[in-house]
């Protein structure tokens, strides 16, 4: 678990600074068709073959004389939407590789890859003819035909359609003049067996290749790969990246944007992750103390939020420019002037609806002015049908809208002016008819006087809820300058009592819940003491009760509460005996009672909870309050957890908050550590902000991403593990070739090359191996040679690259007559190839 990162943000030469990695980016090449002269082949020989090694995450390309692939790129392409308007010709190229992830226009959104994403088989021409055209004028190939040889890696038992395919659009669409196929981790194979020599390489061995998109484990004999033992999982590189993305995007799903490349989540698996020896048991580390046999002796004893800190990881993403650019002086000016002329603009509008406003009150305060003056003139009944056609019922209704619209000019007016209407006294409304009595009093009064009643009721009491409301606020604000005074006195004192005082109330909480759940089990010894004092309650009638004749005798309770004193249990067969709980519906009754009272103080311990978690959040930013509101909350909130802090980082991924770390730590991790060390490098306070704002923590994702590939339920998955699938292959085998296999198990593939997997692989293994081959268990492959022999692993020098030995392995075949040519092709049709010792089997279609 030591830090091996390359120098960062952060970086100091103090134990206490921890290192803050950089996201990988990646690079926008040049659109431009260049010819390096290292594109050309080595010896000048035009019939040289062309190695493409066609994977389901990576393109490589290269010459058959090269030591590596020129060509290394994500198989992937993009052709964007076609942009009339702009003048670069590049801009409406198609995309292929790095270039679709880099392309600011967002290519990516509509990327395609020519292999399928369920089984990684060759699926979509269109893309693949893309990306070939793209490496072949990368790599020099002038004029419409390719005029090389051409060796091209296909999957594990492919269909003979996809072949088909493939060699049409080989021959037909670029001429080639030959076309050998093989599978990528044979041509591996045979290129480590090329390395270990001819004298001591094994005849007999089992490949393991972690692939991208699923993996293999394919048992080979006497140099025949035996392909009705081969057992194929679909599980991979994509595997981990999928359950990566989805535990990223989860805890920051502000940052989004930041992975959404496979080759970004690719690049911090192989960066940050490893796989673990134990799983389970080193996760356990984290909360058991006595599970630290698997620690290295550096970090026995520790505590545990230290081996924690050693595990965690802080990976900086992007920073938009946008939000890092600090504006001058002088355009800090020029937008607060800007921003005055707006605000100047909008009250001159303001201004003119107050007046337009004022304007259409006036006229209809003088239309309905005008309405009145025609009861000068009018006898009554000409002036009420006046009125009926002007949609008034009577004069006062009239005088009603007269009023209301003259009050309403007014508040315009002093609104316009900039008096202050609201603080004017109200007038005391009035009630005249409350204190006179009903019998002097006509009916229509009468009716009145209850009016009345109501309206005052209503009143006083708005009037004493304004009163109660007034009261509190004065409380809270005498109590919040209590708190302050007491913050500024002591605060890690303050901010220790208020987190004591809320988890007192979590407390009762918890144990009322607890005693909810207890009394709604009938089994529970909580339970029935509580429907014992019911039955009490129910039958003792203070020691009396009365039979159907109507005579009073001692109760049947009272009667039986002597017995139990006089300590006799009184006869079973007596009929006055209790039986208030016997039937289901007693229990019904009383799961309905036994709750209410609790509920009741479960709303008030919640409601001081948050007025607690306010408190704290006042002084301490750092405090996450809890969400009320949110699904489960209050069900999350109440489990025990002996270790929030840790919960909280393998949640959410984010710093110990400032009040957990009151102790100074000799050695470790805290977030004041890396804040001055930023600091110390130039880097502002506000930018400072804006970095913790677009960090990730990666710490337990670094063991259970890998984990994946061995078991697959972290993923919903049901399939077997690479070391399940290995152990039935193995089961499979008779015994004698069995021996013989399992003193040479390959390893290749990109997952591969994780730390650990050589180590896990080998331990999963042997554990399902008898003694002797157990003894005789050997690996193979970038991490080195593993064996068992003195009863624990050994490890040799590494001899293998396993991301390029398929590219190499191919290369080396290209020497030999293994091409199907065009001649063939014409006379055996498309779907025929030259087989060899790493490709497929072939089967005729007639």
């Amino acid at each position: 678990m030591t830090s091996d990162a390359p120098p960062g943000l952060g970086d100091s030469p103090s134990e206490q600074t921890r290192p803050i990695y950089h996201l990988p980016q990646a690079k926008l090449p040049s659109l431009e068709r260049e010819n390096p002269p290292r594109f050309a082949p080595a010896t000048g020989d035009q019939r040289q073959a062309i190695i493409i090694d066609n994977g389901s995450f990576n393109f490589r390309a290269g010459w058959s004389s090269d030591p590596a692939p020129c060509l290394d790129f994500p198989s992937v392409a993009a052709k964007p939407r076609v942009n009339r308007k702009t003048d670069d010709p590049s801009a409406n190229l198609t995309r292929v590789g790095h270039a679709v992830y880099a392309d600011p226009t967002g290519s990516r959104l509509h990327a395609r890859q020519p292999h399928g994403a369920d089984h990684g088989l060759l699926v979509n021409f269109d893309v693949m003819e893309e990306i070939l055209d793209f490496s072949f004028a990368r790599l020099g190939v002038r004029g419409q035909a390719v005029d090389h040889p051409l060796v091209i890696t296909e999957a594990f038992c492919l269909p003979n359609g996809i072949r088909s395919a493939t060699n049409e659009m080989l021959f037909e669409l670029y001429g080639a003049p030959a076309v050998s196929h093989g599978v990528d981790f044979l041509y591996a194979y045979h290129y480590g067996l090329s390395q270990v020599g001819s004298q001591s390489a094994p005849d007999a061995s089992l490949i393991v290749a972690a692939g991208y998109r699923n993996s293999h484990v394919v048992p080979v004999l006497d140099g025949q790969v035996q392909f009705n033992h081969a057992r194929r999982v679909d599980l991979g590189g994509a595997s981990m990246e999928s359950l990566l993305g989805s535990i990223l995007s989860m805890k920051y799903p502000h940052l989004q944007d930041q992975f959404n490349s496979p080759h970004t989540l690719a690049s911090l698996i192989h960066e940050h992750c490893r796989v673990s020896t134990d799983y389970s048991r080193e996760i356990m580390t984290f909360f058991d103390r006595s599970s630290s046999s698997l620690l290295p002796e550096a970090l026995k004893g520790q505590p545990t939020r230290d081996i924690f800190d050693r595990l965690n990881r802080i990976i900086q993403c992007r920073v938009s420019e946008a939000l890092l650019k600090q504006n001058s002086p002088e355009e800090i000016e020029r937008i607060r002037q800007m921003r005055a002329e707006s605000g100047r603009r909008l009250q001159e509008q303001a201004a003119k609806k107050r007046a337009a406003r004022m304007a259409r009150l006036e006229e209809v305060v003088d239309n309905l002015r005008v309405h009145l003056a025609e009861q000068e003139v009018l006898t009554p009944k000409a002036f009420q049908a006046y009125l009926s056609r002007n949609g008034f019922q009577s004069v006062d209704q009239l005088l009603e809208a007269i009023q209301r619209a003259e009050g309403e000019l007014t508040t315009a007016r002093n609104r316009a002016l900039g008096i202050d209407t609201t603080s004017s006294p109200k007038t005391e409304a009035a009630y005249p008819l409350l204190d006179v009595p009903d019998e002097q009093l006509t009916p229509a009064e009468v009716r009145e006087k209850r009016k009345q009643r109501l309206l005052k009721g209503a009143a006083d009491a708005r009037a004493r809820a304004q009163e109660q409301r007034q009261t509190a606020l004065q409380a809270e604000a005498e109590q919040a300058e209590l708190d302050r005074l007491a913050y500024e006195a002591d605060p890690r004192l303050f901010i220790a009592q208020k987190l004591a005082e809320r988890q007192r109330i979590i407390e009762r909480l918890r144990e009322s819940r607890s005693r909810r759940q207890q009394l709604l089990s009938r089994h529970s010894a909580t339970a029935q003491k509580r429907m014992r004092h019911l039955a009490n309650l129910a039958s003792s009638g203070e020691g009396l009760s009365s039979d159907p004749s109507g005579e009073t005798g001692p109760s049947r309770g009272g009667r039986r509460r002597g017995r139990g004193r006089a300590g006799g249990r009184g006869n079973q067969d007596d009929s006055d005996d209790d039986n208030f709980g016997a039937d289901d519906s007693d229990w019904s009754i009383y799961r309905e009672i036994s709750t209410e009272g609790d509920q009741e103080a479960e709303e008030e311990d919640l409601a001081l909870l948050a007025a607690i978690e306010t408190q704290i959040v006042r002084y301490e930013p750092a405090f996450t309050p809890t969400d009320l509101s949110a699904p489960n909350a209050v069900d999350s909130l109440l489990v025990d957890r002996s270790q929030d802090w840790l919960l909280a980082l393998l949640t959410h991924g984010v710093a110990l908050p400032a009040f957990f770390n009151t102790r100074k730590r000799s050695r470790g991790f805290t977030p004041t550590n890396v804040k001055d060390a930023m600091l110390a490098r130039g880097i502002s306070d506000e930018t400072l902000n804006l970095h913790e704002q677009h960090q990730i923590h990666l710490n337990i994702e670094r063991l259970r991403v890998p984990e994946a590939l061995f078991q697959p339920s972290i993923i919903g998955n049901d399939l077997c593990g690479l070391s399940q699938t290995a152990s039935r292959v193995l089961a499979e085998i008779n015994p004698t070739a069995r021996s013989r296999v399992v003193q040479d198990v390959f390893c290749t593939g990109g997952p591969v090359n994780l730390p650990g997997f050589g180590e896990r692989l080998f331990a999963d293994i042997r554990m399902n191996l008898d003694e002797v081959d157990a003894a005789s268990l050997r690996l193979r492959g970038p991490f080195g040679q593993l064996d068992g022999r003195g009863g624990s692993p050994t490890q040799d020098t590494p001899f293998h690259d396993p991301t390029l030995d398929a590219w190499r392995g191919a290369a080396m075949s290209a020497r030999g007559p293994v091409f199907t040519s065009r001649q063939m092709y014409d006379e055996f049709g498309a779907d025929f190839f030259q087989t060899h010792p790493a490709s497929n089997v072939y089967f005729s279609l007639d």
